[in-house]
């Protein structure tokens, strides 16, 4: 692990698309409990890299968009998913987001880091078309 490179992604800092692919390619292994090398570099070649994009979203957004105090103001119903094994949102994270949420559910993917969509695929469909079931109307036809 390239400490200057996980310093740059993670501060806004790649140079290009290629250091952002890079960069990216290097924590990879880092987001998945099941990592297969193979399967990563498919994953990595459907990826637009925009490194300006990623840039500002770290350098400036992230830096600021903090929520946490108004999350009780939302009423929606939410579904807050987390990986078990997820080191950028740990689950105590993701408790703290569910238990000020007035109206949320939270589901734990027990074999998923980061993403659980992708590690946990037809489970993660499946709760999320559950939630929606239970919280979307179906439209009537008239």
């Amino acid at each position: 692990m390239d400490p200057d490179k996980l310093h740059r992604i993670f501060t806004g800092e790649v140079f290009s698309n290629d250091d952002f692919r890079d960069c990216f390619e290097m924590i990879q292994p880092l987001y998945n409990v099941d990592y297969d090398p193979e399967e990563g570099a498919k994953r990595l070649a459907r990826i637009p890299f925009r490194y300006e994009t990623h840039n500002w979203a770290f350098s400036r957004n992230q830096r600021r968009y903090d929520l946490a105090e108004r999350l009780h103001e939302i009423q929606v119903p939410m579904l807050v998913t987390v990986g078990r094994h997820d080191w950028i949102t740990p689950l105590k994270t993701s408790e703290e987001i569910a238990a000020n949420l007035p109206n949320s559910e939270l589901v734990i993917f027990e074999n998923s880091g980061h993403s659980p969509q992708l590690e946990e695929k037809e489970h993660f469909l499946d709760v999320v078309r559950s939630f929606l079931a239970r919280h979307v109307p179906v439209p009537t036809r008239g």
